[in-house]
């Protein structure tokens, strides 16, 4: 500072530090950044991929991961790390600048504006290019183009809304409305957008690698829930904002569900026609259970005395004119995981009903077909494809293994279906299995959300119903999740009953 008059020398360690930082980030993002430097320099061999980053110089699998296909999605990371240091350190305050030579004669910051639109290009639009690439690199230009283009297009409002919900006053709080407003009118225009790639050309199955619609609603997701996660952490909410907050929460849980679904379907069976299993469970009920986490973050109309009823007093007006939100007058602190116990008990019976009355009409996939694998045949083309070149022993020896575990699992999932069974046995005793995991889901929910007592005689008579399915419906998983879940919670629910009933007793 004694060199660089007007405090140049602490801009000068901002600028040092965020040049530091950036080559960071740059060195650690270089796996997914692309091959600039081969390009610069003009390798263009497949034996000079070492010079395209430095991890190939010092790992065979930095050299294997920058060799497979052209990724740049780590830019978006980049860009999105940028935008947050120079937030942090000033040149893109979010807030409102309070000093004269930024504010306008009327008392306004007239470069908050700008850098609010800069940041959410950089940061919002970053974390878009980086999910697209890294899910979309390998696929054609124009589908490339359309889906990037919709995710960045709703990554930047749901940005700016993010950073309007944060940082502005609950009175002035109908501004990250008409935002919000303006984001869910364009999420089934850019939807469409995305979707004409799937008419393009001969496209793959659209929650497949590469999927156009997984891709498209990954980005919502994370816009939806990074907003909820936004108005949970201000210092000063109302009914509006929880009920802003709330909504946001339960449309990114569902964007998450749906891909999730659309991937693995009920038994996790895949879109290229394999099992996944994630600690023995399919992929789409382990990841059921562990989206329903997302649910934590809701929130309930909690009572905080006086500064509560001033914060409703402000926004009665707002509230008036902006009705439109979620809220939760009974979450407490107590029941705060009763959302998640509906919610995972909701899919459960929702997938569980799709397999067995919907399943295989082919009704949902346009442009696509079904994917489901209703036959051998359909399971057998799944595994070894069309191709005509020879593989080696073990190569084949993989794909029988493969084809045995699907081929039982797409067996099962058939003999449950009405639209996939030979046979109208098999649906309807699954679907009476359905029918008798209900009354425990019911009053699980019904306990852990109200906290009220539950009749023992109720709890106790729904309870064995849940053994159909466990012992004779065993060919939707998603049916066998959702009795043992009413199972071991109806059990723990009929032991807390009869504990309560004995201390009552001993204090008579």
């Amino acid at each position: 500072n004694s060199f660089l008059p007007d405090g140049g020398g602490e801009s000068w360690k901002k600028l040092s530090a965020l040049t530091f930082l950036m080559g960071l980030g740059l060195t650690l993002a270089a796996p997914t950044a692309g091959g600039l430097v081969s390009t610069a320099v003009g390798a263009s061999s497949s034996t000079n991929h070492n010079l395209d980053s430095p991890f190939a110089t010092i790992s065979s699998l930095g050299s294997a991961v920058v060799s497979k296909g052209n990724r740049s999605g780590g830019w978006g990371l980049l860009s999105s790390s940028l935008a947050t240091l120079l937030a942090l350190t000033g040149p893109l305050e979010l807030t409102e600048r309070k000093d004269t030579r930024s504010t306008s004669s009327h008392g306004k910051d007239r470069t908050h504006l700008l850098r609010l639109m800069i940041f959410s290009l950089m940061f919002g639009c970053g974390i878009a290019w980086f999910v697209s690439m890294q899910s979309m690199s390998e696929e054609e230009f124009l589908p490339v183009f359309l889906v990037t283009t919709s995710c960045m297009a709703m990554s930047f409002f749901g940005t700016v809304a993010s950073v309007l919900g944060y940082f502005l006053e609950l009175e002035s709080f109908g501004e990250v409305e008409e935002v919000m407003a303006v984001w869910g009118g364009a999420f089934p225009i850019f939807l469409f957008i995305a979707g004409v790639s799937q008419f393009v050309k001969e496209a793959d199955h659209p929650f497949g690698i590469g999927g156009w619609l997984s891709t498209y609603l990954s980005v919502c997701a994370l816009v939806t829930f990074g907003f909820c996660l936004v108005l949970k952490a201000r210092s000063t909410k109302n009914t509006i904002t929880r009920g802003k907050s709330n909504l946001s929460c339960i449309f990114s849980w569902i964007f998450t569900i749906t891909i999730l679904y659309g991937k693995y379907g009920v038994a996790g069976l895949d879109v290229n026609g394999d099992v996944t299993r994630v600690f023995g469970m399919p992929a789409s009920v382990f990841g059921t259970v562990i989206a329903g986490s997302m649910l934590l973050a809701l929130e309930g109309e909690v009572n905080t005395g006086r500064s509560n009823r001033i914060q409703k007093l402000s926004a009665s007006q707002s509230k008036a004119k902006h009705p439109f939100g979620v809220n939760f007058d009974k979450l407490q602190h107590s029941n705060r995981f009763a959302p998640v116990l509906a919610g995972t008990a909701l899919i459960f019976v929702c997938a569980s009903l799709h397999a067995i009355l919907f399943r295989g009409a082919g009704w949902f996939f346009v442009g696509s077909g079904d994917g489901v694998a209703t036959s051998h045949e359909d399971v057998f083309a799944a595994v070894y494809g069309s191709s005509s070149k020879l593989d080696d022993v073990a190569t084949l020896a993989e794909k029988n293994l493969i084809h045995s575990r699907v081929m039982v699992t797409a067996a099962k999932l058939a003999g449950a279906g009405f639209f996939t069974s030979n046979t109208i046995f098999g649906p309807l005793l699954h679907l009476g299995g359905l029918v008798a995991t209900l009354p425990s889901l019911y009053l699980l929910v019904s306990y852990m959300w109200n906290g009220q007592k539950i009749p023992l005689a109720n709890a106790t008579l729904a309870l064995p119903l849940n053994l159909i399915p466990i012992l004779l419906c065993r060919g939707i998983p998603t049916l066998y999740a959702a009795a043992m879940l009413g199972g071991i919670g109806g059990s723990l629910e009929v032991l807390s009953a009869r504990r309560k009933n004995w201390e009552s007793n001993m204090q008579i």
